[in-house]
């Protein structure tokens, strides 16, 4: 008991006599160790060339600044300013850029300590660390814009993304944060969006002030108040409003240190301003809420003199943190005596200097910290520290996820073996430190008189190492992960860091359009120009052959040049392709206008009645072909001279005569090939009217005319197409030359009736017409089916018309002539009535009794004829009807209809290809007024209905169903036919596909009629299985807006 009591009396009286005895400041200034160098601001004390010993960056007011390597302990350092590229700019007096603050810290994660230099205007640079004591000028990856006043750069991982960025204080302007990308280059961020930065910013000091996990700032300020910034964990940073004497009042803040000075395990604050104030700051800190309380008494409360910076270290190995303070004036050294208490008395070398800056390290590697100090108007100087007992233990952390330097890592200390032990204090990992300076990022920890002490490191990432029974002396490096993790995470973020470059990204964007370029010209040689694949190969074969020689060519350039030039050649060689295809469909658009300006011409000749009118139209529709530059039209007379009657464009000889030789006139009615110049029978009409193409206009044995074509390329003559086009429009000129020479006949036939001809030769002429007219009926049947060939061949193969188009087609022409037939029947009927009135004196007479009767019996027959003749021509005219009412090419427009009468119209069609063996059951429910294109959805109904009847095979029902789901009105077809297989399903709607038989049908059908089902907004449905039947479903929205048609529409449809 007694012993015990004599070891705690030896213990208190002790520790106050070994406090009493440590002097640093005075009696251990060394000299001679490093140069004299005057006008010093910040400094870096750190170890920049990897030998283990702490080197010193020197920034010089205006003077050149100076980079000392440390030799090797109390051995002079080596200048090697000029050498390393890091000397800065030399600035005179009463100029404005300044060099103030240096901070170290690895940026780029190589292992490297890199510099960044903050400074006025210009002077503000990066520094790269390339080894070997060498450095380059990286400022350019800052991106750094604007003017910057800077006075320290704070580096700190501010989004916990494992990369230092960089928060610069500035002295004029904003302060500014830089976020690191991670692939060497940094891009300016908003930092706040609740603070307005118009103070003047010194120093700053970053710390997980609040305890939640990611580095706060305290930044220091000149005329306003300081700021606490609390991060929000992504780099966003608020203001924290404490009550705290700094932070509400100015009090022209120079810095601030953050420690654990009571090592309690959460970190202190200390803030230095130029007045001489220091206020320290407890942490009480809970729940992730920051929280301190102001110590009012303490011993370095005021300070003579402006106090720049405070270095917080345990400068004595106690175990207990000591506060150096660099002061205009004499700089001091408090020890500290535990639970954030110090000693009253201080240590200091009586000088008076101009201290700034200021770092601590253990230069001469004995185990205890010593100080350098800059000054602005003195020496600089090194306090070497006296203990020299390595009753210490320095902890660097290296970090992999967290950073090289592994910045913001905490390390708790436990005496004894492991950390189940007393809790001893808590140290972090930090870059700055004092006045605009910078310290090596490791953590010394003094064991006072614990014989070893544990250590719990936690990095920023959470990953936790636990370290037990660490010895004095101990200097231990501990890896966040194993060396197979380093080397993997370092691949991996290496690679997502390239990702990040510039450079990755233009040459991704030059590849996707390289392979934009290709999907680009293949979509149009397929879609627009219609190649065929042989083709397409052969120009993707030429432009690879061009891309493999620009290839070779520039192999040895950039990556980035190469995707260049290749885009560039192959936009060039896809660029003339596409040149010379669009020129070729350019002419196969034109030729389609011809041939659509021909099927208007077939459509519309039946109603021009004048043959001088017929000739002057089928003239200018033939000119209108690009490759026809003249048309002329040659009609023959008895003596079988031909005569230029018209021509486009005028020729001055119209009216020229050439006589032809019979051998020519007989080969023109008989041949029925259109001649082209290399006929050496008829060089003479060539070269008498300037044509090398001629065109016979002809029915049986009479030549109505010629039409003769000059086309100034003869060796390309027209398409042959094209010819057979010509050559029936030609036919069919003849036909109507014809029907307007017995139009004029009849009409001089009329005119002698009228003025009372003898009736036998009237009756015979009439019949003599009435033959002539049966004839021409069937002349007009065999020419509509012949024409109709033709179009049905046009149509397979350009696989542009449809069915719709067709019956328009047809309706027109059947309705025109049947007309014409139907009206002379109704004149004949008048006629046979006024000669009828002309009999009637006759029957009065004795004599011609008999006669009238003879003739009245013959009266009576052809009236009875000419009746038939209405019958079957009204029959006619109803078959027309409704064909026009399936089409409705005369009702073309869109406007509100009822669909129940398409479909009703429809049936009527389709009835005699409907078999007996068939019912057709309608079960109308709904039909309401929509706004639709009806002759479009009679097409569709049409198809829909024919394709369910044929497939039934035996008996069968089709069953027609309309009505109301919601706001679509719903038209179903079912058939209990033979149904689809799920393959033939898929591919129903496919244009060209059908499972009919061949050459009974052209599986266009239901592709046309799904597009015209999308042209009015609806959608078309399929229900089928094999050997159960179909259901084709059409779904047509009631309130469509008319713009799909092109029309305006006044009101919306709606089902009454």
């Amino acid at each position: 008991m007694n012993k015990k009591f004599f070891v705690l009396i030896f213990i208190f009286f002790l520790l106050p006599l070994q406090a009493q005895q440590f002097k640093m400041l005075k009696a251990n200034l060394i000299s001679g160790l490093i140069p004299d160098i005057e006008d010093g601001y910040g400094v870096a004390f750190r170890d920049f060339n990897g030998d283990g010993y702490p080197d010193i960056y020197l920034v010089c007011f205006r003077n050149l600044n100076r980079l000392l390597i440390n030799n090797g302990g109390i051995i002079p350092f080596i200048d090697r300013t000029i050498f390393s590229g890091l000397g800065g700019d030399l600035m005179s007096r009463g100029k404005t850029n300044l060099e103030l603050g240096a901070s170290a810290a690895d940026f780029d994660n190589d292992g490297d300590a890199d510099i960044f230099l903050a400074g006025w205007g210009k002077t503000t640079k990066l520094f790269r660390n390339s080894g070997l004591v060498s450095f380059e000028d990286g400022t350019a990856a800052l991106n750094l814009h604007g003017i910057t006043d800077a006075n320290y750069g704070l580096w700190l991982d501010a989004d916990n993304d494992g990369n230092l960025d960089l928060y610069i204080t500035d002295e004029h302007r904003s302060n500014r944060l830089f976020h690191n990308d991670g692939n060497g280059n940094f891009h300016e961020v908003i930092w706040t969006e609740t603070l307005i930065d118009s103070a003047v910013s010194q120093g700053s000091c970053a710390s997980d002030f609040d305890n939640d996990g990611d580095m706060d700032i305290y930044v220091a300020n000149w005329f306003a108040p300081d700021y606490l910034l609390i991060n929000n964990g992504h780099g966003l940073f608020t203001p924290a409003a404490l009550p705290l004497p700094t932070l509400s009042d100015n009090f022209s803040s120079n810095s601030a240190t953050a420690a654990d000075l009571d090592n309690d395990g959460d970190e202190d604050l200390l803030v230095v301003t130029h007045e001489g104030r220091v206020f320290y700051y407890q942490n009480v800190s809970r729940s992730g809420r920051p929280s301190f309380i102001t110590i009012e008494e303490h011993p370095f409360s005021v300070l003579e003199g402006s106090v720049y910076g405070a270095l917080i270290e345990d400068f004595n190995n106690d175990g207990w943190l000591d506060c150096f303070f660099s002061v205009k004036g004499k700089n001091r050294l408090y020890l500290g005596k535990g639970d954030g208490l110090f000693e009253d008395f201080y240590d200091t070398d009586d000088r008076t200097a101009y201290s700034t800056g200021s770092a601590a390290a253990d230069l001469d590697q004995d185990g205890d910290l010593d100080i350098f100090v800059a000054n602005k108007d003195e020496i600089c100087q090194v306090y070497l520290n006296p203990t020299n007992d390595h009753n210490s233990v320095f902890i660097k952390p290296v970090g992999t996820k967290s950073g090289r330097d592994a910045l913001g890592t905490k390390i708790y200390f436990y005496a004894g073996a492991d950390t189940s032990s007393a809790f001893l204090g808590m140290r972090s990992v930090q870059a700055q430190c004092s006045y605009l300076s910078s310290s090596e990022p490791m953590v010394h920890f003094g064991l006072g008189l614990n014989d070893t002490v544990s250590a719990k490191i936690v990095f920023p990432s959470g990953v936790t190492i636990i370290r037990n029974n660490l010895a004095p002396g101990t200097h231990l490096v501990v890896y966040e992960y194993t060396a197979v993790w380093r080397w993997a995470y370092s691949v991996f973020n290496s690679a997502v860091n390239y990702f990040r470059t510039a450079s990755f990204w233009i040459n991704v964007g030059l590849i996707a359009l390289l392979l934009l370029l290709y999907y680009l010209f293949l979509q149009a040689g397929v879609k627009r120009y219609s190649l065929q694949a042989a083709a397409l190969a052969g120009r993707l074969f030429i432009l690879f052959i061009i891309s493999a020689a620009a290839f070779l060519f520039l192999r040895a350039y950039p990556l980035t040049i190469i995707l260049s030039a290749l885009n560039i050649v192959n936009m060039a060689g896809m660029g003339l392709f596409s040149l010379y295809a669009e020129y070729m469909n350019n002419r196969r658009r034109k030729r389609n206008r011809f041939r659509g300006e021909l099927r208007i011409l077939s459509r519309d000749m039946i109603n021009i009645h004048e043959n001088d009118a017929l000739f002057k139209r089928l003239l200018k529709t033939l000119i209108s072909h690009e490759e026809i530059e003249r048309v002329v039209l040659l009609q023959p007379d008895d003596n079988k001279h031909l005569t230029l009657v018209l021509s486009l464009p005028n020729l001055a000889d119209t009216k020229k005569e050439l006589a032809i030789s019979s051998e020519i006139y007989r080969a023109l009615l008989d041949d029925e090939r259109v001649f082209s110049r290399r006929g050496v029978l008829f060089a003479p009409l060539f070269s008498a009217f300037r044509i090398n193409v001629i065109l016979p206009i002809k029915l049986d044995d009479q030549l109505f005319g010629i039409i003769g074509i000059y086309m100034p390329n003869a060796d390309a003559p027209l398409n042959q197409e094209d010819l057979n086009l010509i050559s029936t429009i030609a036919n069919q000129t003849a036909i109507a030359i014809q029907n307007n020479n017995y139009t004029a006949q009849r009409a001089e036939l009329v005119k002698k009736l009228t003025e009372a001809q003898v009736r036998e030769e009237y009756t015979r002429q009439l019949e003599e017409t009435n033959r002539k007219l049966d004839q021409k009926n069937n002349e007009l049947t065999r020419l509509f089916k012949e024409l109709q060939e033709k179009e049905s061949q046009l149509i397979h193969s350009e696989k542009m018309a449809s069915l719709g188009q067709l019956v328009a087609g047809i309706s027109h022409e059947l309705n025109n002539p049947i007309s014409f037939i139907y009206a002379n029947s109704k004149a004949l009927t008048d006629y046979l009535d006024e000669l009828a009135g002309l009999i009637v004196p006759l029957q009065k007479q004795g004599a011609g009794k008999a006669v009238a009767g003879q003739f009245n019996k013959i009266l009576e027959d052809i009236r009875a004829i000419v009746r038939d003749n209405i019958t079957g021509s009204q029959n006619v005219k109803e078959l027309v009807l409704n064909l026009k009412n399936f089409s409705r090419l005369d009702q073309a427009d869109w406007k509100e209809a009822r669909l129940c009468p398409g479909i009703e119209s429809s049936l009527k069609i389709l009835k005699p290809q409907i078999p007996e063996d068939v019912n057709i059951v309608k079960e109308f429910k709904d039909d309401p007024l929509i706004y639709c294109n009806p002759g479009q959805l009679n097409q569709v109904f049409i198809n829909l209905i024919s394709n369910a009847v044929q497939a039934i095979e035996g008996r069968g029902t089709v069953t027609i169903r309309t009505f109301i789901r919601k706001s679509d009105l719903i038209i179903e077809v079912k058939d209990t036919g033979v149904g689809l297989n799920k393959k033939d399903l898929k591919r129903i709607f496919d244009p060209f596909f059908t499972t009919k038989d061949v050459n009974k049908g052209t599986g266009l059908g239901l592709s046309i009629s799904y597009a015209i089902v999308q042209k009015h907004r609806g959608a078309i449905e399929v229900e089928s299985k094999e050997g159960k039947g179909s259901v084709f479903r059409i779904i047509l929205p009631m309130k469509v807006n008319a713009g799909i048609s092109g029309k305006k529409k006044s009101d919306t449809a709606s089902p009454k």
